[in-house]
Formats: structure tokens, sequence, C-alpha cells
């Protein structure tokens, strides 16, 4: 378990996916964007998507 101060500093802006926002850009060039912006964690929401296809994702989008 991590001190709350450190998940704090680990969350201070906190940025969550949501495809329909994305208009003509993928997925990955938005996160991009939010952490060039200074977002230090993001959420991947996919609430329609099946797991599997929400894990490629996430996959995909990991360093």
């Amino acid at each position: 378990m991590y001190p709350r101060e450190r998940l704090r500093r680990a969350m201070a802006l906190y940025a969550v996916t949501d495809r329909a926002w994305l208009g003509e850009r993928t997925l990955a060039s938005c996160v991009e964007e939010a952490l060039a912006g200074g977002a230090t964690f993001v959420q991947l929401r996919e609430k329609e998507a099946p797991q599997a296809e929400v894990v490629l994702r996430a996959r995909a989008l990991a360093p």
C-alpha cells in the first residue's frame, strides 16, 4: 500500500479517456498530449468495450 501523500502526488492531474471525444485523433495521440500537458495519471475508460479489447488498447498505450 502506498502512503497517501505519495498517491496524491502521483495523481496530481488525473486524465480519463473517452473515445467519444477523439474525433479524427487517435487514442494514443490524445494520451500523449495529456501526458505532455502535465497529466500524471491516465485512466483508460471503455465502458462499452469487451474486456479483451480494453486489454489490447491498454497494452498498445504502454511504453
